[in-house]
């Protein structure tokens, strides 16, 4: 974010492979997401019920 904010700032260090490793991490974790709701659909279910609650604790927290 603060690239897109502050452009001119030095940059110390540079992470490696930006844009295209964080991308193949996110496809990565949806590839596992759904093939866990295919072999095991309660397993997986109970994960994304965790995953939802975190996200909403998380969004609830933020907006203090």
């Amino acid at each position: 974010m603060l690239r897109w904010r502050e452009p001119s700032l030095p940059r110390p260090y540079r992470a490696w492979g930006h844009p295209l490793t964080t991308a193949l991490a996110l496809l990565l974790m949806l590839w596992m997401c759904a093939f866990t709701l295919i072999e095991r659909p309660i397993a997986g279910a109970a994960g994304l019920a965790t995953i939802a609650s975190g996200l909403g604790l998380y969004f609830a927290v933020r907006s203090r």
